[in-house]
């Protein structure tokens, strides 16, 4: 499901986390109720669905309780941001404009290659 070759129409999915005022601790969050990972600040991930699946369920909190349904369109990516900010202390999603998302997303990725070899935690 991640990042694999997928014949067809795709429907991508892009987690990301920024990195101002955020805790430098990670924030865990689920996909689907079955993958699980861990992200520290400035991280990204790119997943890709086939076409037939037309939503995900993906949640996160110190229960993972706190959920949103994302519906998926084919042949295009939805972004979805990740926060776990110093004053709240609780980790929530952002459903965020595709626009946003963008490019919110491009710099994490320039942060994520200065850190190195980026592979986020899957627990």
């Amino acid at each position: 499901m991640n990042n694999r070759k997928i014949e067809g129409s795709v429907r991508d999915l892009v987690v990301y986390r920024k990195k101002k005022n955020e805790l430098e601790e990670p924030a865990i969050f689920i996909i689907n109720d079955s993958l699980k990972y861990s992200f520290v600040p400035n991280s990204n991930m790119r997943f890709r669905f086939p076409a037939t699946k037309k939503s995900v369920r993906i949640c996160t909190g110190i229960e993972l309780n706190r959920c949103v349904e994302l519906e998926l369109e084919n042949d295009a990516t939805r972004y979805i941001k990740l926060e776990r900010l110093e004053e709240k202390k609780v980790s929530e999603f952002l459903k965020v404009t595709d626009s946003e998302g963008e490019f919110d997303y491009y710099k994490t990725i320039k942060d994520q290659k200065k850190r190195g070899p980026h592979n986020p935690a899957k627990l």
